[in-house]
């Protein structure tokens, strides 16, 4: 057993040292983080990473950043597993995946985001093959979800035989439904499956992921067990930005962006969000992938779906890097300035804690609504969306309890009717 582990240890420092990133250079940082340091925003959104240009100082491959206190160095751009296997189409053939993968890593990515929901398994099981051979080119970061009845240990398990590796660089939680109470069950069961999987070798930091509830996400950083979050960012996804990027800076948590496209609902034909990120395909990808790469993040996440997407996504995140916003209009340069989310005011962070409404109004989700007609202006797009809201605005009856519980000071009720009024 002590042998296993050893041998397990030599492959996660060997690991570490090709990808950059010495053994006592990851201690000696991780005991800086923990003694208080603090992430250098300069150091997020200006890497030095020389072999991301030629020499002319063009740059033409994804420089790398640290992701927080792991030590662990990883591309600007993440290489995100879930829409070639989304349910509501068929799944991209392995061999496109890899096609893909090969000419992203061509590119300067290193970097892969999966999970054991992607396609049952199917993401990992395609970058497993993918990656044969080229294993230690890559950070892989995967995660599996709570409330299935099975154990973590169990979950990574698979997912090391479908990746064909014998260790995960960076897994967690995979909390598409977050909220307080499964945050809670995470730190009382699931954390100590992944602390002694770690203690075994089989992965290397602990992560958590979430869609919803920021507040969530604070409570597992301020533990000191998540080492790792991806959290959803965007132009007009904010909330995480203002409740958690602090605390994850203040613990030196590597944050991964995630959400920054939103295909569809923002690359989509929409003259009022074109009004804001630009008319052309070339203008919203740099806008939406600028916007998160100008946080204080280590990597942005985005899901190849067709290979198109490789040099239109990588190329745009390569444009603004060399550019940031110059050349945009005043508009967009302010939107995308990484303290723009501070303008936002009385902005639901979506902590649920105005529930439960007596009448069963949808207080969180229609709030959110309401903001993006009030701040950004996409009114029909809002409209849109409130009509497939279940219970709506108007059915509420004015009791202020919502108001009442908001620890954000929001003003609930008056949003709320304001909403039943402009977006019915």
């Amino acid at each position: 057993m002590a042998s296993k582990k050893n041998s397990s240890q030599q492959r996660e420092r060997s690991h570490q040292e090709k990808l950059g990133v010495h053994r006592r250079e990851f201690l000696r940082r991780s005991a800086a983080g923990a003694a208080g340091a603090l992430v250098s925003l300069t150091a997020f959104q200006h890497p030095h990473a020389s072999e991301g240009e030629d020499s002319g100082g063009e740059r033409t491959r994804l420089p790398k950043r640290r992701l927080g206190k792991t030590g662990l160095k990883v591309s600007v751009l993440a290489y995100g597993g879930s829409p070639f296997c989304e349910d509501v189409r068929p799944p991209v053939p392995e061999e496109t995946v890899a096609k893909m993968l090969y000419e992203a890593m061509g590119m300067g990515l290193n970097f892969i985001d999966t999970s054991h929901l992607y396609g049952r398994g199917y993401s990992e099981k395609a970058f497993g093959k993918a990656l044969r051979g080229r294993r230690d080119k890559v950070v892989i970061f995967s995660r599996c979800p709570m409330g299935w009845g099975r154990s973590a240990s169990e979950m990574i398990d698979e997912s090391l035989q479908r990746l064909q590796t014998d260790h995960i660089d960076v897994y967690g939680m995979h909390g598409t439904r977050m909220s307080e109470d499964i945050a809670d069950r995470f730190l009382e069961g699931a954390s100590r499956d992944l602390e002694k999987a770690k203690q075994a070798g089989k992965i290397g930091h602990i992560a958590a992921t979430g869609h919803n509830a920021p507040t969530a996400m604070v409570n597992m950083i301020e533990t000191g067990k998540v080492e790792v979050i991806e959290i959803p960012i965007n132009p007009f996804w904010r909330e995480f930005l203002e409740v958690v990027m602090p605390v994850a800076k203040k613990k030196d948590v590597g944050v991964v962006a995630m959400k920054p496209l939103w295909r569809g609902r923002i690359l989509g034909p929409s003259p009022e969000a074109d009004a804001i990120l630009g008319s052309s395909l070339k203008e919203k990808l740099e806008s939406c992938i600028g916007f998160g790469l100008s946080q204080d993040v280590a990597s942005v996440s985005i899901g190849f779906l067709h290979e198109p997407h490789i040099k239109e996504d990588i190329g745009a995140a390569l444009s603004f890097l060399r550019r940031g916003d110059k050349g945009f209009s005043d508009e967009r340069a302010k939107l995308l300035r990484p303290k723009a989310h501070e303008s936002v005011k009385e902005n639901c962070v979506v902590c649920n804690r105005c529930l439960p409404c007596p009448e069963r109004v949808e207080i969180p989700r229609i709030l959110r609504l309401e903001l993006y007609h009030r701040h950004y202006g996409l009114t029909d797009w809002a409209k849109k969306e409130y009509g497939r809201v279940r219970t709506k605005a108007d059915k509420c009856t004015k009791c202020g309890k919502c108001t009442e519980r908001c620890p954000y000071g929001v003003p609930a009720q008056e949003l709320i009717l304001k909403a039943a009024r402009e977006l019915a």
